[in-house]
């Protein structure tokens, strides 16, 4: 009885759950903003930005999970939902990375931007500084090492003025590619109908045992008793 009550239960129980699939799918960011002084793009902010994702405008139940391995970030979408609706999320997922990194790149750029711009202050200001001593300067070899240097400034002004006007200018998006790694998969991950099954009959066949033998030991104390 003990058999059959744990078998009917856990057949039960495991048949009325919806099935859970989960779909994974792993991504690779080439960070391409080093010309401009951005290099802070790489796995970790891809991670960031996927941890960030709301989960609402993936699908209603749905959640989403990282393991970050090296240059990749494996993203795993869980759910009592159907393959199709999980095929869907995941095709939502990239381009809300893609905004994800993009807002976090942004923000990137403007530090960046803005140390620049402090860079290119500094600079104009060294500049003049030694433009007039060059002016009040009576040697030669004096004015020669300041000219030398006034033109290392010039050069390094320039490359500044490029820096931000890239930094201007250059929408988020150009400054990292991100790639696709391999195909995007899709399995039932629960429930395990067989094994719920399977452990029951044995925890109910093990009680069965027992309770037989409980109820066979109280059958004889009460014989021995009478």
């Amino acid at each position: 009885a003990c058999f059959v009550v744990a078998v009917a239960v856990a057949a039960a129980v495991s048949y009325t759950q919806p099935n859970r699939y989960a779909g994974t799918v792993a991504y690779q960011i080439e960070g391409l903003g080093t010309a401009v002084g951005v290099t802070t793009i790489n796995a970790d902010t891809l991670n960031a930005a996927v941890v960030g994702i709301n989960t609402a405008d993936l699908g209603s139940g749905i959640s989403i999970s990282t393991h970050k391995t090296g240059a990749h970030v494996t993203v795993t979408l869980t759910g009592a939902v159907a393959p199709a609706t999980l095929r869907t999320a995941l095709t939502r997922l990239t381009p809300l990375i893609t905004a994800a990194v993009s807002d976090s790149v942004r923000q990137d750029m403007q530090r960046t931007l803005t140390l620049a711009r402090r860079r290119e202050t500094q600079l104009a200001a060294e500049n003049a500084i030694l433009s007039q001593q060059m002016a009040n300067s009576s040697s030669p070899d004096l004015s020669a090492a300041i000219a030398e240097r006034i033109a290392d400034l010039a050069l390094q002004i320039a490359q500044v003025k490029v820096q931000i006007a890239s930094l201007t200018t250059t929408p988020p998006t150009d400054l990292f590619a991100l790639h696709t790694i391999g195909e995007p998969t899709i399995v039932r991950t629960g429930p395990h109908r067989h094994l719920n099954i399977a452990v029951a009959a044995v925890l109910g066949l093990f009680v069965g045992i027992l309770l037989a033998f409980f109820i066979n030991y109280i059958a004889s104390y009460q014989r021995r008793g009478a």
